[in-house]
């Protein structure tokens, strides 16, 4: 994976000097039907087929984390909902109404893990 320098102020501490930070560099962004032309020409199921599966795996996730359901993707790892609140002093005065920037979390396995160790970076020229 590439990566570019680039040079950012800390959050925390404006008046800090701005540090330089290695900064991903992303390539093209790969869709369900080259996933599914991938997974296709290693397995009996067309391309057509794994488009289905996939885009009805997209659409049962949703109601599931929307119910508060923990979703496990084998050695992949699993996804849940998660948000953040707006704090109060007291107890009583905490409401659904407090609740903002609700999002996925995805949580990998080790097994992923360790198979992402074994990434190489370099610098973009």
């Amino acid at each position: 994976m590439r990566y570019s320098v680039r040079q950012r102020a800390n959050p925390m501490d404006r008046g800090a000097q701005a540090k330089f930070y290695a900064a991903p560099v992303w390539n093209e962004e790969i869709d369900i039907r080259q996933l599914a032309e991938e997974i296709a020409s290693s397995c009996t199921l067309t391309p057509a087929d794994i488009v289905a599966v996939l885009e009805s795996f997209i659409a049962v996730i949703p109601p599931h984390l929307i119910k508060g359901d923990v979703v496990r993707l084998g050695d992949f790892g699993i996804l849940k909902l998660t948000f953040g609140s707006d704090g109060r002093l007291d107890e009583a005065d905490v409401s659904a109404d407090l609740i903002k920037n609700t999002r996925v979390l995805f949580l990998s396995r080790p097994e992923l893990k360790s198979r992402l160790k074994r990434a190489s970076f370099r610098k973009k020229a």
